[in-house]
């Protein structure tokens, strides 16, 4: 999965009712419908199948795949946030000259999924890159694959993840039965490892591979929005 996959998608919608939920007051069920809410999300799982093409496509707008290159050098700092986490290292040229580059990696929700944080490595620790140099000619890379030189094991790479074990626990609600997308207290949330990453409605059969994206784009509009 690269770049704004369809957890990123997830994410925005996660963040945006929990943005709600944080200024939760009776007023919000006056002015803000159910059906309001249904049509925002109904908006905004549209894209949740075409998330996936859309980001190679931002990659491939920044990096020329055409254009491999290999640097080899220390890590200066580490960059974690979204939409894509960023190691930033030294590489010194032919003549002995440093120069600082970005290597663009995943976002830092699917590095954390497959098991990699922003303490994977740290500042001062040396790594080879193999990646795609920016279409620009400035100093920044995507990573293709990156091997960690105290170890000499490949970090920050997609690897397949088991999922946590099914918690069977009801869908937490609101007082008016909403649906609560935002954490619990003292919970870390309910929705981090969904069981599918396609909604659609029942009797409706979709496909899509792993990260969300649909083998036909015509079933874009049998995805949402919803129907009730």
């Amino acid at each position: 999965m690269s770049g704004l996959g369809s957890s990123t998608v997830i994410v925005f919608l996660v963040l945006l009712r929990t943005r709600i939920d944080s200024v939760r007051q009776p007023v919000y069920t006056r002015h803000v419908t159910r059906e309001a809410w249904r049509w925002l999300s109904g908006c905004a799982l549209a894209g949740l199948g075409l998330a996936p093409l859309a980001a190679h496509h931002v990659i491939s707008a920044k990096f020329d795949s055409a254009k491999t290159l290999t640097l080899r050098g220390p890590i200066t700092a580490v960059d974690w946030a979204n939409p894509h986490a960023h190691l930033f290292i030294n590489v010194a040229d032919r003549n002995g000259r440093i120069a600082n580059w970005a290597i663009e990696l995943e976002s830092t929700v699917d590095l954390r999924r497959q098991g990699w944080t922003a303490t994977t490595v740290s500042v001062g620790d040396v790594v080879t890159v193999e990646g795609i140099a920016a279409r620009d000619g400035s100093n920044q890379a995507w990573s293709l694959s990156m091997v960690l030189a105290r170890t000499g094991q490949r970090v920050f790479f997609a690897r397949p993840v088991a999922p946590p074990a099914a918690t069977h626990k009801p869908t937490p609600r609101w007082a008016d039965s909403q649906p609560r997308l935002g954490a619990l207290p003292g919970e870390t949330g309910h929705w981090a490892s969904p069981s599918a990453t396609t909604l659609v409605e029942r009797g409706v059969t979709v496909e899509a591979d792993a990260n969300g994206l649909l083998t036909n784009v015509a079933d874009a509009a049998r995805v949402a929005p919803f129907q009730t």
